[in-house]
């Protein structure tokens, strides 16, 4: 398959641009000590014009990783990048499990719509009277 996809033009300057991140992700690694328990803080998406794309996972991160700017700058050159910027893309946090939907209301039984309509006639005031008649009118409209 490797053969096949050789004899094809951009596959060979995929395979570069992919050798080129590899590498600069491994650099990367290495000047990122801060990480914690193995954790990458830092990921490789691209290097264009002396730009480096980075991606850091969260808004906080990347603006902190802003103020190291110039120490990551160094430690690049140190190695033999030819990068002048660098470009830090917060990720957004991660979503967990989608949320379930919610489970449909048991409908009002006959017997406490009728209590309700019997309670709207005996009380006073207007508003809950008003209330409940509109309850009472919805739950008939929407059936048993």
């Amino acid at each position: 398959m490797l053969a096949w996809l050789g004899r094809h033009q951009g596959f060979d300057a995929l395979t570069a641009r992919a050798e080129v991140l590899l590498a600069l992700q491994a650099d990367l690694d290495r000047l990122d000590t801060s990480a914690t328990g193995g954790a990458r803080r830092l990921t490789a998406l691209g290097l264009q014009d002396d730009v480096l794309v980075l991606s850091a996972p969260g808004a906080a991160l990347a603006a902190k990783l802003r103020q190291i700017e110039p120490s990551l700058l160094a430690g690049l050159a140190v190695r033999g990048w030819k990068v002048k910027r660098i470009r830090i893309q917060p990720q957004p946090p991660r979503q967990g499990a989608p949320t379930p939907p919610p489970t449909p209301k048991a409908p009002v039984p006959a017997s406490a719509v009728a209590a309700f309509e019997a309670l709207g006639r005996q009380v006073d005031d207007p508003g809950l009277k008003r209330a409940l008649a509109r309850f009472v009118a919805r739950r008939r409209r929407s059936g048993p």
